[in-house]
């Protein structure tokens, strides 16, 4: 239903652990210097993804946010216990699960409510993610694994983090598994690529959705740490720096 609404690249088929879409010619994903120069088309395409609505027999369920949180913090903290190595030890040492679970609660306390600007997110909009067409420069966005209701700031929030690289991006200048966080927008950055998403220029409402977004910029980093923690855990560290 969502790849419908995006209209392309055309969902074919999937098998057990993706899907195939179709081959758009023409088409190159983005490198790091790309969310920049492309925050505006970004916006746009992140808005059109956002203004999906599930049919009447498709039901999504609820914002999966912070139950997705609270569950990768139990099984992260539970998989370190088993370990014995120096990292593990390094990430004990620096945050006990108690203060964690203790920040994402306070977090939650100053979110929004869970059905204010809930939309069908993508939850992991990294240059990636994002295909661009050489000729017409129309921005598209691929990839819908983590797919899911959520806020509609916490999109982009996670996308914008996304500007401090270190993901591995082919041409990216930052190393692999060390964001560069100076290379994150600025605020006068981040209000045009808000405007550009709300479709206004209403001073008053992109400070709202902007206050949210610094909220939810932090909360992002809690889903991936705890993400790369869990991964850590499941598939070691030799192939990615989790």
């Amino acid at each position: 239903a969502v790849s419908k609404h995006l209209g392309k690249p055309a969902f074919l088929g999937r098998f057990d652990n993706g899907r195939v879409e179709e081959f758009l010619e023409n088409h190159a994903t983005l490198g790091l210097p790309g969310l920049r120069a492309h925050a505006k088309g970004i916006a746009g395409a992140l808005r059109f993804l956002h203004d999906f609505e599930a049919p009447p027999n498709l039901d999504l369920g609820g914002c999966g946010l912070w139950t997705t949180l609270e569950a990768w913090r139990t099984t992260a903290f539970a998989g370190l216990t088993k370990r014995d190595d120096a990292a593990a030890a390094a990430v004990r040492n620096e945050f006990s699960e108690k203060r964690v679970s203790e920040t994402l609660d306070a977090l939650r306390k100053k979110a929004p409510p869970d059905d204010q600007n809930m939309v069908f997110a993508h939850n992991d909009l990294l240059a990636a993610n994002i295909l661009v067409d050489a000729e017409s420069g129309t921005v598209r966005i691929v990839d819908l694994e983590y797919g899911a209701p959520s806020y509609a700031a916490f999109d982009v929030a996670n996308h914008l983090n996304e500007w401090a690289g270190g993901t591995g991006d082919v041409d990216d200048a930052v190393p692999l598994g060390a964001p560069d966080w100076s290379r994150l927008p600025t605020s006068d950055e981040t209000r045009a690529w808000v405007a550009a998403y709300l479709r206004t220029e209403e001073a008053e409402a992109i400070d709202a959705f902007s206050r949210d977004v610094e909220l939810f910029l932090v909360v992002d980093h809690f889903y991936w740490g705890l993400w790369g923690l869990n991964q850590s855990c499941t598939e070691g560290d030799a192939e990615f720096p989790y």
